[in-house]
């Protein structure tokens, strides 16, 4: 029962005076247009650093500026064809050719996910992708 005598004590002045509450009703829409506004923009910088990074077909291009040094040996399960693609400089389509690779997500698509797509066991996969490489290279440094 107090608290109902408080906040009707409290907030009688909006009662009372019918302009001070349009007033206080008009301030309150401004605040929250303006907080709208500002809510916008901070999402529009949000987006478009992470469009910077994301929106390019080989984001980890533009994170990384220096050449990557890596063998063959250093190949996991969670890497993108795309990006093997471009650490060991192979055209677009070579592996999807050399290992039958039938997925639409190519090159978008981690060889972990595809061997799980494609029923395959991943070590054995992981080993004829390396192999493909290798013999890429190989090919590649006997034609230069």
């Amino acid at each position: 029962m107090k608290m109902k005598n408080f906040f009707k004590e409290k907030y009688n002045w909006l009662k009372k005076d019918e302009n001070l509450r349009k007033v206080f009703l008009i301030i309150i829409l401004i605040a929250c247009f303006f907080d709208y506004i500002s809510l916008k923009t901070e999402k529009k910088k949000l987006y478009s650093t992470f469009q910077n990074y994301s929106g390019s077909k080989y984001n980890w291009r533009q994170i990384r500026k220096t050449e990557i040094n890596i063998n063959t040996k250093d190949i996991q399960s969670w890497m993108t064809f795309s990006y093997l693609n471009f650490v060991f400089k192979l055209p677009k389509d070579y592996l999807r050719t050399t290992l039958n690779i039938n997925t639409s997500k190519y090159p978008n698509i981690s060889i972990q996910k595809y061997t799980k797509l494609s029923n395959l066991d991943t070590n054995n996969f992981i080993s004829q992708l390396k192999e493909s490489i290798d013999n890429y290279n190989t090919n590649n440094a006997n034609t230069k």
